[in-house]
């Protein structure tokens, strides 16, 4: 079960991937298309989860799978569920940031294979973001792509407590001239705009999931990525 809850900060903001999370419903790289304007958010928005929801407040986020495993609690925020194959739990913002600051404070979910998420994507597939692995209780990764690209641009920070366990704080600083990735409030890792690679500079919306990086019928590679075959008794 992953919980979380969130801040969201300033020029920009904050946030938490289903098997290959990265898709665009109209990317504007397409060609003959036409794409609706990005809703922009333009100040800081600070939002915590409690117990007096019911629902992903539709103001600000749209589920797109497994709001049926979504529930509330005073103490511990929203928590994300993973039951069986075929579970999985994806939240969006209704709005993009385009350069900002945005924090998670997550406690991610247990169990192999699956993967607790974070992360800025755009239309055209620039992405940034946190990613804490189910079996793993010493190291968190972060990563950035341009345009879809996913071979390069990986980083792995250790923690000094198990993530499964207690909440942390996951941030992302991303500026014209460079990205920041800070865990706990300390920079863990800096990413010029000019090191190779296609550096994310289109409009993003916030992204939270919970998925089977695992799932039998994921590619082999993404499998292996994850720790191996979902452990779903633990999600």
């Amino acid at each position: 079960m992953l919980r979380s809850s969130f801040l969201a900060a300033a020029a920009a903001l904050f946030a938490t991937h289903v098997t290959a999370q990265t898709y665009s419903s109209c990317d504007p790289t397409w060609g003959n298309v036409t794409c609706p304007d990005d809703a922009a958010l333009g100040t800081t928005f600070d939002y915590a989860f409690n117990d007096t929801q019911a629902e992903m407040d539709p103001r600000y986020f749209n589920v797109t799978a497994g709001a049926q495993l979504i529930s509330f609690s005073k103490d511990e925020g929203v928590e994300f569920a993973m039951r069986k194959h075929g579970d999985s739990v994806r939240v969006t913002s209704n709005f993009y940031i385009f350069y900002g600051r945005v924090e998670a404070i997550m406690q991610a979910a247990p169990g192999r294979g699956v993967i607790s998420s974070v992360n800025l994507l755009s239309d055209d597939l620039d992405e940034i973001d946190w990613e804490v692995m189910g079996q793993n209780n010493t190291n968190v990764f972060n990563n950035w792509y341009g345009k879809g690209n996913r071979t390069q641009n990986h980083g792995e920070e250790p923690l000094l407590a198990d993530s499964q366990t207690g909440f942390h704080n996951y941030t992302i600083i991303w500026t014209e001239q460079e990205l920041e990735f800070w865990l706990d409030g300390n920079q863990v890792r800096t990413v010029p705009s000019d090191e190779p690679g296609k550096y994310p500079q289109t409009p993003c919306y916030i992204n939270l999931s919970l998925w089977a990086g695992g799932d039998p019928d994921n590619e082999p590679g993404v499998i292996e990525w994850a720790g191996g075959e979902t452990d779903y008794d633990a999600g």
